[in-house]
C-alpha cells in the first residue's frame, strides 16, 4: 500500500496508525543493550512528537543515535520531526541519512522517499518532489 506523509492545516505532519503499527526493526540482528536501548528513545520520542513535543522528541532521539548511530528509524523521525519545526532543510539532512541507512530495504525507503518528496515539495522543488515520488512508487 502507498503511504504518504500528510499534514494538517497548522502543516502538522501526521504518523498514520500503518506506519505506527509496521516500524521495523533495523536487520542487523543487534541484540546488544545499547541498541535496544536506542530503539526504546526512539519509540518515546516518536510519541513525543505525535503528542506535539517536539524539542522532547527531538532530545529524545539524538539520544537514540547517541546509542546506535545506525538506528536508521532515528534519523527517519528526526526528518518528521524538524519537518514539523518548519525547517525542512534540516528535515532533508536526517532523511538523506536514513536513506542511506536503508539501502536494499524497500518498505523503509518507499516511506523515506516519500518523505524526501514532501520535504522537496514544501521547500519549492518540485521536480525533486516528483523524482522522490515516483522512486517510492518504483519500488
Amino acid at each position: 500500500p502507498e503511504q504518504s506523509v500528510s499534514t494538517n492545516q497548522d502543516n502538522v505532519v501526521i504518523i498514520s496508525p500503518e506506519e505506527k503499527s509496521t516500524a521495523t526493526v533495523p536487520s542487523t540482528g543487534d541484540s546488544s543493550p545499547q541498541h535496544v536501548a536506542s530503539l526504546e528513545l526512539v519509540d518515546v520520542g516518536r510519541q513525543n512528537i505525535e503528542a506535539g513535543n517536539i524539542d522532547q522528541g527531538i532530545n529524545m532521539l539524538e539520544r537514540a543515535i547517541a546509542l546506535d548511530a545506525y538506528n536508521s528509524r532515528a534519523y527517519y523521525y528526526l526528518s518528521v520531526a524538524w519537518l514539523k519545526k518548519g525547517q525542512p532543510s534540516r528535515a532533508l539532512e536526517f532523511a538523506k541519512k536514513a536513506e542511506l541507512l536503508c539501502q536494499g530495504k524497500k518498505r523503509e525507503l518507499r516511506k523515506i522517499y516519500l518523505l524526501e518528496s514532501d520535504i522537496y515539495r514544501k521547500m519549492g522543488e518540485q521536480d525533486k518532489a516528483d523524482m522522490y515520488q515516483w522512486k517510492a512508487k518504483e519500488l
